[in-house]
């Protein structure tokens, strides 16, 4: 699929418009960034709207849930839909999500994990080590059909702490039922993406974290010297014209590299504490004698509180830890980390 379409020819003339299921079938195949650019023409705007609402009613019913509840739940309780399902509405056709990852905010864990009771869910008891972010984590099953829900609670009163702690920007993306969100944009949809990499990398992730994305024919990027050079701007600054391309680059959730849209004809209204997040990429660089991190770091902000959040061995220690274990411990009682490592 190009990522320039001939948008008049899209639409057709006026008496000859191309017929509106045509234009959904179409609709289907397209990433954000171009239906972002097919909103701009005005007779389609509606049709883009309605068919994104769409997209989340069809992920949410393809695991039993109930589009307009299960939206109010996540206004409700400001919680957002993350990981593979989070892209497949930003970048269809790439990869069907196998489970639905939800992401509450700290302290919301018991109303998201009630609502999902409330549709034929539960708990069975797994046991996992939890690491960057993650306070606390459930996996649910339906009781009767072969679908599977993860609820990942935040450390912080952001549910978008977790998931940037993701292993790579490709995955930084996320829909709060009213809104789909792409943190990077400009690489996402050229199939690009940057590693997150903090000193625990090797220990936290599993090797093959990365390798299925880049089977899909995802180009993964370890380091962002790869591709443009610091000189310029300086060491630790990112250089203006590589904006959201750039490990090094201080970011902030709404910021003009994010791309949003609306995928809601209702406004979101919540009473919750409106947050802003910032944060800068984990990435490293050769010295002389070594390599040096520097690792992911998250400040969650609110009008009379800021939290600052790292995947530095010394912020760990002052987390809010829960402890979780696979059943398949070894021998001496430990499990290994990267296989559990979440996210």
């Amino acid at each position: 699929m190009p990522n320039i379409l001939d948008r008049k020819r899209f639409i057709g003339s006026r008496l000859n418009p191309v017929p509106e299921e045509t234009l959904y079938a179409v609709l289907r195949t397209l990433s954000l960034r171009d239906m972002h650019a097919l909103r701009t023409q005005r007779p389609l705007a509606p049709i883009v709207d309605r068919h994104l609402s769409q997209r989340v009613h069809y992920l949410l019913e393809s695991f039993h849930l109930p589009h307009m509840d299960t939206v109010d739940m996540l206004t409700a309780t400001g919680s957002i839909i993350g990981g593979s399902a989070a892209l497949a509405l930003v970048y269809p056709g790439l990869r069907t999500p196998r489970d639905l990852n939800l992401y509450c905010p700290r302290g919301a864990v018991d109303a998201v994990v009630s609502y999902l009771f409330t549709q034929q869910f539960d708990a069975p008891k797994h046991y996992f080590n939890i690491n960057n972010g993650v306070r606390s984590l459930n996996r649910l099953k339906h009781l009767t059909k072969p679908s599977s829900i993860t609820v990942v609670e935040s450390m912080a009163l952001s549910a978008l702490l977790p998931v940037l702690f993701s292993h790579n920007t490709f995955l930084m993306n996320y829909c709060d039922g009213r809104t789909l969100t792409c943190l990077y944009p400009e690489m996402t949809f050229d199939a690009k993406g940057l590693h997150n990499r903090s000193e625990d990398f090797d220990r936290l992730h599993k090797m093959t974290a990365a390798l299925k994305w880049e089977r899909l024919g995802v180009s993964l990027s370890w380091n962002c010297d790869a591709t443009h050079s610091h000189e310029t701007a300086g060491e630790n600054e990112s250089p203006p014209d590589r904006s959201g391309e750039c490990q090094r680059e201080f970011r902030t959730d709404g910021d003009r590299q994010t791309l949003r849209m609306s995928c809601s004809e209702q406004r979101r209204s919540s009473n919750r504490t409106e947050t802003t997040v910032s944060w800068n990429l984990g990435y490293f660089k050769w010295s002389t004698t070594r390599v040096e991190y520097t690792d992911t770091r998250v400040k969650i902000s609110t009008t009379t509180t800021e939290e600052l959040y790292s995947n530095r061995k010394e912020f760990r220690r002052g987390l809010d830890w829960r402890s979780y274990w696979e059943r398949d411990q070894m021998d001496d009682g430990e499990t290994d980390i990267a296989k559990t490592s979440f996210p």
